[in-house]
């Protein structure tokens, strides 16, 4: 196939020439670090748009999760439920506390945790969820919820995708105990790394502000001390809170932009049958597409073929595409940890959408109208090759 001229896509993050002055008035402060001018700012921001009331900001969204655990009490021996289709992070935080990863199935419409799988894997040594909003769906929380308080159970929200998305009137990280946002380099808001965990429960905030700060909380004068784990040193400094503060300003309006440009795409590929585009749950009122993915029947190709074949093909023709996280979890080539540290339950729908999902950058759907009429073009293009 003759490789064609690469489309024009956004390049991320996006420079914006005003973050210079900030980042210069940061440097002469000379106070780079522990809750400065831009990090308060940032927070105030972060926690307007989320709707919630205390925030701690930490050097990333894998850490943001090991806090949150922290935070709830989560302790060696202890079962946490989390996708078997997710990020390693999701569950090697889990791992790292001594505490066991307990991998289901997921929605195969949503691609996010089913919750009735995880009702199925709950034990007496169950003591909390970590549902993942992953690429542009938010997981069933109103269910998980249901669940969690059945069984008194923790939850933690991994909203790594999911910065400003909103479920039944409630933003993403604020409908369980704590949400745990990633600052990675690809990510909606970005600060090369970094996280943030939110929360409305005051004792939570205190607990991860400490875990965070070596015992130090801005949310507590006092130095009262536990035993669970020892402090991390892990927060963030002032050039990369400057850099999130500033990102804030335009996360609505992209936000809204891919939602829009992503329903497009998707009305002009409605005719491929063999395409079935991820759905959100049912109550979303405004989704964050970290990716566009759909799944692609491959039965129903010529064969022998794979996923691979047309995701080759699309890269080829100048649009680019990947095979998600390319493995569950356990089965990904960064995932180290033994196979007597963790349980994995049934897996079929996961194993499906891994082998047939092809995702695609957030930055196309900040491209223009003519970009995604060109986009959509070149899927027909390699998936009708096949038929």
């Amino acid at each position: 196939m003759k490789k064609n001229k690469r489309l024009k896509i956004p390049v991320w993050p996006i420079i914006r020439f005003e973050v210079i002055p900030l980042l210069i008035k940061a440097y002469l402060s000379q106070y780079w670090s522990w809750w400065g001018r831009y990090e308060i700012k940032f927070i105030k921001k972060f926690l307007d748009i989320h709707n919630a009331k205390y925030a701690s900001v930490t050097v990333s969204g894998t850490m943001a999760l090991e806090a949150a655990l922290y935070a709830l009490g989560i302790k060696s021996g202890d079962e946490v439920i989390v996708p078997a289709y997710t990020w390693i992070s999701t569950a090697t935080c889990v791992a790292k506390i001594g505490a066991v990863p307990v991998f289901v199935d997921v929605d195969p419409d949503t691609y996010c945790i089913s919750p009735e799988k995880i009702e199925e894997a709950i034990t007496d040594k169950t003591k909390c969820i970590i549902p993942v909003h992953l690429y542009s769906s938010m997981a069933d929380m109103e269910s998980i919820i249901e669940i969690a308080q059945k069984y008194n159970l923790k939850v933690i929200e991994d909203c790594a995708h999911a910065h400003g998305a909103i479920y039944k009137n409630k933003p993403a990280g604020t409908i369980a105990d704590i949400g745990a946002f990633s600052f990675q380099q690809s990510k909606l808001l970005t600060s090369g790394e970094g996280g943030i965990c939110i929360t409305n429960n005051y004792d939570i905030a205190k607990k991860i502000d400490r875990f965070i700060h070596i015992g130090c909380s801005i949310y507590s004068k006092s130095h009262e001390k536990d035993y669970i784990m020892p402090y991390n040193k892990c927060n963030i400094n002032e050039f990369q809170a400057a850099i999130l503060s500033n990102q804030c300003d335009y996360l609505l309006k992209e936000t809204i932009k891919r939602e829009q440009n992503a329903v497009y795409l998707e009305n002009l590929l409605k005719d491929i049958e063999v395409i079935k585009p991820q759905k959100a749950s049912n109550g979303t009122e405004r989704r964050s597409f970290y990716n566009f993915a759909f799944t692609v029947d491959i039965g129903k190709l010529k064969q022998p073929v794979s996923v691979h074949n047309l995701i080759h093909d699309l890269n080829e023709e100048g649009l680019p595409a990947q095979n998600g996280y390319g493995a569950l979890v356990y089965n990904y080539i960064l995932w180290n940890v033994d196979k007597n540290l963790y349980i994995k339950k049934d897996d079929t729908g996961a194993k499906k959408i891994s082998d047939e999902i092809i995702t695609f950058p957030h930055t196309l759907l900040l491209a223009d109208k003519k970009t995604i009429r060109a986009a959509a073009q070149i899927i027909k293009k390699v998936v009708t090759k096949y038929l």
